[in-house]
C-alpha cells in the first residue's frame, strides 16, 4: 500500500481500509458462484479528478482478463451501471473521508485483491492523471485501458 498521509491516526488507516474492503466485496459480489469459485484476482481503478469521478473494475478468472461486460450473466447494461455506480460512491466516501481527517484527496486508487491469500493490495495517486494531459482526447477510460493492457501483457509473458 502506497500511503501519502500526513496523519498517523489508526482510525483514519482503519476506515480507508474499511472502504476499501467494502468496495472489493460489492465486485466480488458482482460474479457469478461459478466465476467467484475461479477467481485469482479483482483489479479496481478510480479516479477523482477536476469533479469527475470515474470507477471500473476488471476480473482475472484461470489467467485471463474479462471487462464487466464479458461476466456471464451480468452482460446487462443495467448490473454493469450497478458496479459503476457502487464505485462512484466508494469513491465519494473515500473523498469525506480524506477531507474529514485533513489529508489530501488522492487523484486516482488502483486496488488488487488476490482470492486465494484474501490479499488487498491498494496504492494511491496524487498528482492528476489525465485532466491536466495535453492531448484533449485522453480521459480516464484511457488510464483504465492502459492498466488492463498491463496487466494482460504480464500475464502473457
Amino acid at each position: 500500500m502506497n500511503y501519502n498521509y500526513k496523519t498517523d491516526n489508526p482510525k483514519f488507516h482503519e476506515d480507508v481500509f474499511n472502504e476499501v474492503g467494502n468496495i472489493v466485496k460489492e465486485c466480488h459480489d458482482f460474479l457469478n458462484d461459478h466465476e467467484a469459485e475461479a477467481l485469482e484476482v479483482i483489479y479496481a481503478i478510480g479516479s477523482i479528478e477536476e469533479g469527475w469521478y470515474s470507477f471500473k473494475v476488471f476480473f482475472q478468472i484461470h489467467n485471463e482478463l474479462f471487462r464487466i461486460g464479458q461476466i456471464k450473466d451480468k452482460d446487462d447494461y443495467e448490473s454493469q451501471i450497478g458496479i459503476q455506480q457502487s464505485g462512484t460512491d466508494f469513491l465519494l466516501k473515500l473523498k469525506t473521508i480524506f477531507e474529514s481527517y485533513d489529508q489530501q484527496i488522492p487523484t486516482q486508487i488502483k486496488i488488487q485483491f488476490f482470492a486465494a491469500s484474501e490479499e488487498v493490495k491498494y496504492n494511491f495517486q496524487y498528482d492528476l492523471i489525465w485532466s491536466n494531459n495535453t492531448e484533449d482526447s485522453y480521459q480516464s477510460e484511457d488510464v483504465y485501458k492502459e492498466w488492463f493492457e498491463e496487466i494482460k501483457n504480464d500475464l502473457s509473458n
